[in-house]
């Protein structure tokens, strides 16, 4: 089986790669890796299923071994994985996912399918008119 294609959030400017850039290398090294996985169609190391997004959602997580949990959201669309957000919590939160990110990843979901759905439409319109 081909490796599935990454597809990571584009809408914030680039905020989201300079959260992830500012992680510990080993922290990236670890998510990087159970990222990988996932694009192999393996189950990562270290990941909780997310309820209540309207797809197959999940979160790859690493403690750093003090009290950061680094979390990377994505979700898998029709053979892609949509890199939905990254993000830091406290583990002193407990396993629930705060509010502010499950709206902001609820919202890019959205889009995201939104999107995906359009260029589904796209690609059987011109599908057609080859026909």
């Amino acid at each position: 089986m081909p490796d599935r294609e990454l597809e990571f959030w584009d809408g914030d400017g680039g905020a989201f790669l300079e959260t992830v850039r500012s992680w510990p290398n080993d922290v990236r090294s670890a998510i990087g890796a159970d990222l990988r996985r996932v694009q192999r169609g393996e189950e990562p190391r270290n990941f909780k299923p997310l309820k209540g997004f309207g797809v197959a959602a999940a979160e790859v997580r690493h403690n750093d071994g003090a009290r950061v949990v680094y979390s990377v959201a994505f979700a898998s669309v029709s053979g892609k994985v949509f890199i939905a957000d990254a993000f830091m919590k406290d583990s002193g939160d407990g396993s629930e996912m705060r509010a502010a990110d499950r709206r902001r990843i609820t919202d890019r979901l959205r889009q995201y399918k939104a999107k995906y759905n359009q260029q589904q439409k796209k690609n059987k319109k011109q599908t057609r008119q080859l026909h």
